[in-house]
């Protein structure tokens, strides 16, 4: 059941919203904007309320999986952090696209939104303000999970202390930086911005 439940995660996490959505409204989000499948690249070339949708579909991709998992191996840690860890690894390396899928930011935030929802709601709300307060001041933005992932981390390590928690941040925090050096070129493209760009407005 375990293992069934692992693999079926991984699967789960490999169908993309967002390239559903641009096949229908017939866009490239791979040729297109920051070249990314993702709830951004939505937003940009399609719109507002699409990336929304997207966003908020990654981040219930991430929920259900982990949220089974607990409910039916609460007294085993071990099986909902690698139920997350697996959905997510099909969230970033789907085996419907080739292997080539997003950063996994939303939905490692629905894992998160099982496992600790007021650690990751914190911390993210820290994230967030850190990255406006540096595009008002001056002018330049931290993007969401270079400073997401570390807060986690040191979050847990010095108040929350939970091991469990701890290896699925540090995990999921290796992830995160080696998706963001294997699209590299796509990050110093003038045109990329981070998760939240949709607050540059304000």
């Amino acid at each position: 059941m375990e293992i069934i439940l692992i693999v079926a995660s991984y699967f789960f996490g490999s169908i993309s919203p967002s390239r559903i959505l641009g096949n229908v409204k017939n866009v490239d989000l791979t040729e297109k904007g920051t070249q990314n499948p993702g709830a951004t690249n939505v937003y940009k070339l399609i719109g507002t309320k699409w990336g929304v949708a997207v966003a908020f579909m990654d981040l219930f991709k991430g929920i259900i999986p982990t949220l089974i998992a607990r409910l039916y191996f609460y007294d085993e840690p071990l099986i909902f952090l690698v139920t997350g860890i697996s959905v997510v690894a099909g969230h970033d390396w789907p085996i419907f696209y080739n292997f080539k899928g997003g950063r996994g930011l939303a939905t490692s935030i629905g894992v998160f939104c099982v496992l600790h929802f007021s650690l990751i709601f914190f911390t993210l709300a820290v994230s967030v303000s850190i990255s406006l307060y540096l595009k008002r001041n001056y002018g330049e933005r931290i993007r969401i999970p270079f400073s997401l992932y570390p807060l986690l981390f040191f979050s847990n390590l010095f108040f929350i202390r939970d091991w469990f928690l701890l290896i699925y941040t540090v995990i999921l925090m290796a992830m995160a930086f080696y998706r963001a050096w294997q699209v590299r070129h796509k990050l110093q493209d003038p045109v990329t911005e981070d998760e939240f760009s949709e607050f540059k407005e304000l």
